[in-house]
């Protein structure tokens, strides 16, 4: 489990998934360091944890794991996030 799901579950704390330990996570921290850079991103960058997070957004969606629905909103949020930059301000 993520930190926040496992302190808002009635999982305890050694349940839970690090990004070390776990694809979800390790694909989450990717994600957020990629959104967390200064400059802007090449698009070659985003392709394999975009694609990882909504293919597990979908098997998580039909398994019934909760936590792991988190997923594909970070990668439509890194992806449009991303693609704002781009666009030239008028």
């Amino acid at each position: 489990m993520h930190p926040l799901t496992a302190a808002a579950s009635d999982f305890g704390w050694a349940d839970i998934r690090g990004p070390a330990t776990a694809p979800a996570p390790l694909t989450l921290l990717t994600l957020g360091l990629l959104l967390w850079a200064d400059a802007r991103v090449p698009a070659s960058l985003l392709v394999v944890p975009v694609l990882w997070a909504l293919a597990w957004g979908a098997i998580a969606w039909e398994l019934g794991i909760g936590e792991d629905l988190v997923l594909p909103v970070a990668a439509v949020t890194c992806v449009l996030v991303q693609w704002a930059s781009r666009v030239p301000s008028r």
